[in-house]
């Protein structure tokens, strides 16, 4: 089997010995890294290159898919600049991705740069995977701009980017700034319900919030517990 490393030199796996093998799954996980970062970077350029006009609508929800609803919700959270249709189009036709994944990679992109800054820096300086700052963006999209900058800033100030981390001050900038937005875990759930929920199973209750939190959306989405 034959590979090429990072500097563009082929070698054959099976004459690898372990010291170099595990040498080259270390380079191959910065590149990993690199390579993620470079897609949000791309993809936040162009978004910001083409703004919306009068004869080129922004990009909204409703039309992440072939088949457009009624939903004028902004792809990418509050506080981020808004994006023509088109733009997003082109962008996952030319990265060959679907029409949805373009729309879920902008929407990220303009979240970490705009309303998570500390945690883009992290991606930056390539000690936080893309993957895994995408996911904060999304699990804090309906949040408030101000919200989402006390959850980056409080973040940033533990030093700390482990899930339970992360976990934790999200459910806590919900409960601070949305109040609204905490429901009672054992109410039925219905089609207005749908969105990002968040659970602590064993709150401390002096300082974390006992309660099932729910983002809503105008569609379906991923649904993580804490």
């Amino acid at each position: 089997m034959i590979e090429i490393d990072a500097r563009h030199q082929p070698y054959e796996v099976s004459d690898l010995d372990g010291g170099t093998l595990l040498g080259f799954l270390a380079e191959n996980r910065i590149v990993e890294l690199k390579a993620i970062r470079s897609k949000l970077r791309l993809a936040y350029q162009w978004a910001i290159m083409h703004p919306p006009s009068p004869d080129k609508p922004k990009a909204v929800v409703g039309d992440e898919t072939l088949f457009p609803s009624d939903c004028e919700q902004a792809i990418s959270g509050d506080g981020t600049p808004d994006v023509a249709l088109f733009a997003v189009e082109e962008l996952a036709a030319s990265g060959g991705m679907s029409r949805a994944a373009g729309f879920a990679l902008v929407a990220d992109a303009l979240d970490l740069v705009h309303r998570l800054p500390h945690l883009w820096a992290k991606v930056e300086a390539l000690e936080v995977p893309g993957w895994n700052a995408r996911r904060v963006a999304l699990l804090t999209r309906k949040l408030s701009y101000e919200a989402a900058r006390w959850f980056d800033d409080h973040l940033a100030a533990t030093g700390l980017t482990g899930w339970p981390t992360i976990e934790k001050w999200l459910a806590m900038a919900i409960a601070k700034f949305h109040p609204e937005l905490v429901k009672d875990p054992t109410t039925p759930k219905g089609k207005a319900d749908w969105g990002v929920w968040l659970h602590h199973p064993k709150p401390d209750t002096k300082k974390e919030p006992a309660v099932l939190l729910v983002l809503r959306s105008c569609r379906p989405s991923a649904t993580r517990w804490i």
